[in-house]
């Protein structure tokens, strides 16, 4: 039975990164060719919207269930949890280090994370359920 868990968890881990390289590589082939399309946010949106991961991986509870992402960021919106970072190793190559702006917020509370200047060519907003409770509601823009 162990077994199979942790096979299936290597599994959605899989899931998850063939989600994020496939983003990557639908943005890095719209910029051959010199001109650089802007990506598409709404699919990047969907796609954290989709995601699950270990507890574990991205927190400091000592829990592999599988939970949302957006859960996850509802719960760093509220505490500390290193999920900057996280956030960060995923957006940055996708479009550069000043490239993006990320907010989240949950509750009285928001994360942003990238450039905060005001200049975007695609922004999009999305709300998702909490499974705790509430929503956390995202906006991703790109310059």
């Amino acid at each position: 039975m162990e077994m199979n868990r942790k096979g299936m968890i290597a599994f959605v881990d899989a899931m998850v990164f063939m989600t994020i390289m496939m983003l990557a590589i639908s943005v890095a082939a719209s910029g051959i060719g010199g001109q650089h399309a802007p990506a598409d946010t709404s699919q990047l949106l969907d796609a954290i919207g989709r995601a699950e991961v270990r507890l574990s991986d991205l927190t400091y509870l000592d829990d592999d269930s599988l939970v949302h992402l957006t859960d996850v960021m509802a719960l760093s919106a509220m505490t500390d949890t290193g999920m900057d970072a996280y956030i960060r190793s995923i957006l940055d190559p996708m479009f550069g280090e000043n490239g993006y702006i990320l907010t989240y917020a949950y509750g009285d509370s928001a994360v942003t994370i990238g450039d905060e200047s005001d200049y975007c060519t695609a922004q999009e907003s999305r709300t998702y359920s909490v499974s705790t409770g509430g929503t956390v509601y995202i906006t991703l823009g790109i310059s």
